[in-house]
This record gives structure tokens, sequence and C-alpha cells, in this order.
């Protein structure tokens, strides 16, 4: 596992595997989906601004969310709420506000919802498949050793 991939010297800053995965996911999700939009819109920057506003609202959604479960956590210091680096986003308030907001988008646009959704599961999916490559490189999500009937384990 490489939780991170490298460190600078004289400043302490590193670079984590999982957030660059994640970048990687973005814009790899975002460069497919506006190539297959092609058809839908002969510009490709309403694909772009839909993405970064749904980047935007998941983060957002995600640590209100996150907020509102863990809420004894904040209660002490309710400034420690805007303090994303320490951890403590949650997956369902992220999907649901940038869904919401996607939508908003689309309609305010007049832009066909149905097609751009089909597009954009498929760049989510690209996008969730490096996020998993990521978390396998933090430590994450890996399982337990598997035994084998015979008694065989892996290493």
């Amino acid at each position: 596992m490489y939780p991170e991939l490298f460190k600078i010297p004289f400043i302490d800053l590193s670079l984590p595997s999982y957030g660059l995965m994640m970048v990687v996911g973005f814009l790899a999700a975002v460069f497919v989906m506006r190539r297959l939009s092609r058809d839908i819109t002969s510009n490709p920057q309403f694909i772009t601004n839909a993405s970064l506003y749904a980047l935007i609202a998941g983060v957002v959604g995600a640590r209100l969310f996150y907020v509102v479960h863990y809420f004894d956590k904040f209660r002490a210091n309710l400034l420690s709420v805007f303090a994303v680096w320490h951890g403590g986003l949650e997956l369902l308030g992220g999907a649901l506000l940038a869904v919401a907001v996607i939508l908003f988008y689309l309609w305010r646009h007049k832009l066909p919802v149905r097609r751009y959704l089909d597009i954009a599961a498929i760049g989510l999916m690209l996008a969730l498949g490096f996020g998993r490559i990521g978390c396998f490189l933090k430590g994450d999500c890996f399982g337990r050793p598997t035994k084998l009937p015979w008694g065989v384990r892996f290493p």
C-alpha cells in the first residue's frame, strides 16, 4: 500500500495517492463525458460546468451529511465543520446534493436531462474505478486474507 506517493522535503508536504487518483478519475470522467456529448450539444462547456458544480456540491453534501450524522463531534467547536482535510465525508450526502445540482443545472439551461444523465453515468463509473484504485493504494477496502478450504493462505 502507498498512502503517500512522495514527500517534498523541507516543507513536509506529501502527495496522497487517494487524492491523486480522485483527481485523475474526475479529469478522465470529464474528458470522456465531453467526447460522448458531441451529438447532444455543440458546446461541451455545459458538461464541464455541470461536472464542476457536481464536484463542489458533492463535497459540500458529503460533509454536511457527515456533520449531521456525527454532530456530537462538532458541538464543542463549530468551526471544525469546515476542516474537510481532517476527514469526514459520507458518500450518500455527496451523491444526493450532486444529483440535485445537476438536475437544476440541466433544467435551468433547458438541456436534455435523460441524455446527459446517461452520459454522466458512464463518466461516474470511470471516476469510481479510479477512486477504488486510490482507496486500495491508501490501504482501505482490501479485505482480510483469504483462507482456502485446504489450508493454503494468500499472503
